[in-house]
């Protein structure tokens, strides 16, 4: 909790995206041993909902931070291009905005859905006769 807290702090987004990725604490939910040390009473159910618990928090987590980071993505770029073929700005913002699900059997957010969404908030647009590319709306 202290690396993500950290990591928040000094605007490491690709960091906390990493430390908050289900690979990153399955070894900590998953084994039993682990989560019932920290209470012997819990049963076979109440290790699954500590389990989803768990992940909620790490989502909500990423969203708060997802905000956080996009408010900075809008300060700092003028523009984003998310040409078909080149996925490196695709996967950056991907990464960025923690955009991928912890909640097992939940969908990602594709890239281009989330942008989609800030469209219609006014925080960016279309490039007009370009396609993939995004201009930022800068905040007033």
């Amino acid at each position: 909790m202290s690396s993500l807290t950290s990591c928040l702090r000094s605007r490491n987004y690709i960091k906390f995206e990493e430390l908050t990725r289900p690979t990153a604490f399955a070894h900590i939910i998953h084994e039993p041993k682990k989560i019932s040390s920290l209470n012997p009473l819990l049963s076979p159910s109440g290790l699954d909902l500590a389990r989803k618990a768990f992940y909620n928090i790490m989502s909500k987590l990423r969203a708060v931070s997802r905000e956080t980071t996009w408010s900075v993505i809008r300060y700092t770029y003028r523009d984003l291009s998310l040409r078909a073929g080149d996925g490196t700005t695709r996967d950056w913002l991907s990464r960025s905005l923690a955009l991928p699900s912890v909640i097992p059997g939940e969908r990602d957010i594709p890239v281009e859905e989330w942008l989609q969404r800030k469209i219609g908030e006014g925080h960016a647009r279309a490039k007009e006769g370009v396609e993939g590319k995004y201009i930022i709306c800068k905040v007033r």
